[in-house]
């Protein structure tokens, strides 16, 4: 619990150079830093009790050390539990994104891929500078001839003219995760092949 402290008389200018400090709680329930001493506005702390003193909001405040490092404690918990949680739903992602891209029966080799939607970085992007409604794509590593359907290599499965901004990011490349095919018209191609 914060505690917030009240000084009486002058403050010498040096006390607030040395903020934060780590002082004990006096006998009589006062913190005293040099010829500086503070008091509890409400309820003190046991005597004895170790304190760190620092300025919030203008006031003179102070937490004992043992309840600091529980909070620290708590946080890196937390903040562990976070990680193994952001882990978890990264790798139940790739395992998705896995099985989807294997169910493909495209006839040659191929990788996903973004041809971006650009948007710089806006409330609508996915922080990348992407749109949030950039999708992955069906990248060919060969040509495929099939029936009417024609592509070389390095091309989307869903189009064969690259337009506007048509380069593809090649995160493929860059990254160790695998990335789930999300283009409808690349799907809708590669439903076709049995």
């Amino acid at each position: 619990m914060i505690s917030q402290l009240r000084y009486i008389g002058f403050i010498d200018p040096r006390f607030f150079r040395s903020l934060p400090i780590t002082t004990r709680v006096d006998s009589d329930s006062a913190l005293r830093v040099g010829t500086s001493e503070l008091h509890f506005v409400s309820d003190s702390l046991p005597v004895g009790t170790e304190v760190k003193i620092w300025i919030s909001s203008g006031n003179f405040v102070c937490q004992s050390i043992a309840e600091i490092e529980a909070e620290e404690v708590q946080r890196e918990e937390m903040f562990a539990e976070r990680q193994r949680l952001a882990a978890e739903k990264e790798a139940s992602r790739q395992q998705e994104a896995i099985k989807l891209n294997q169910s493909l029966n495209i006839p040659v080799s191929w990788y996903p891929d973004v041809k971006p939607v650009l948007s710089g970085l806006t409330e609508s992007g996915m922080g990348n500078g992407c749109k949030s409604n950039t999708v992955f794509h069906v990248v060919l590593n060969e040509d495929l001839h099939s029936g009417r359907l024609h592509r070389v290599a390095g091309q989307p499965l869903c189009s064969s003219s690259m337009g506007k901004f048509g380069d593809l990011v090649g995160w493929h490349k860059e990254e160790q995760s695998v990335h789930k095919v999300t283009c409808k018209k690349c799907l809708e191609i590669a439903g076709k092949f049995i």
